[in-house]
């Protein structure tokens, strides 16, 4: 099951993470790219002195979560290895 478009938006509250590794409807490959593209939003708007309920590290840790999961084969799409 795709997402066609995540906006985040952190003044309405919005998505954690973590929730998103979690996310039962995505494949790893959505995982990482809604991770990733979340990473590089989390990052400009800390440079820009944006107010955030995570930090930058909780992004990562997210990502981890969902690198090991795939490895583990917990998920059905499990990306190869070095490919992030």
């Amino acid at each position: 099951m795709g997402i066609g478009h995540i906006e985040f938006r952190p003044d309405e509250g919005g998505v954690f993470p973590m929730q998103i590794a979690e996310h039962e409807a995505l494949t790893a490959r959505e995982k990482l790219d809604l991770l990733i593209t979340l990473r590089a939003e989390v990052s400009a708007l800390q440079a820009s002195a944006g107010n955030l309920d995570f930090v930058p590290g909780d992004v990562e840790a997210a990502i981890e979560a969902v690198k090991r999961s795939a490895a583990l084969g917990e998920t059905d799409d499990a990306p190869a290895r070095g490919s992030y």
